[in-house]
């Protein structure tokens, strides 16, 4: 049986992934804070669903949009390195 929660966080995974969709092609660079809050995003559901190899693939597109972000963000992007490793710790 399916959680209303469940039922949210796919609604939610499924927007996230639509959004970033419509904007692949845009050869215009959309705000980059938007895509980085959307992939990180991403990375929290598809965890929290247990998609380890989605959740990765998210997290890891964040760290990449913002490894070179203003000082004040690093935290952000730190914190999703450190959820990779846990991630792989635990996928074996």
């Amino acid at each position: 049986m399916t959680t209303p929660r469940a039922t949210r966080r796919r609604a939610s995974a499924f927007r996230y992934e639509r959004f970033l969709a419509s904007t692949a092609s845009n050869t215009a660079q959309l705000n980059v804070r938007y895509t980085a809050r959307a992939y990180r995003r991403l990375g929290e559901l598809y965890e929290a669903k247990g998609d380890v190899k989605q959740a990765i693939q998210r997290y890891t597109d964040f760290i990449t949009l913002w490894k070179d972000a203003d000082p004040a963000l690093q935290p952000a992007v730190q914190a999703a390195r450190a959820r990779v490793q846990q991630l792989l710790a635990k996928a074996g």
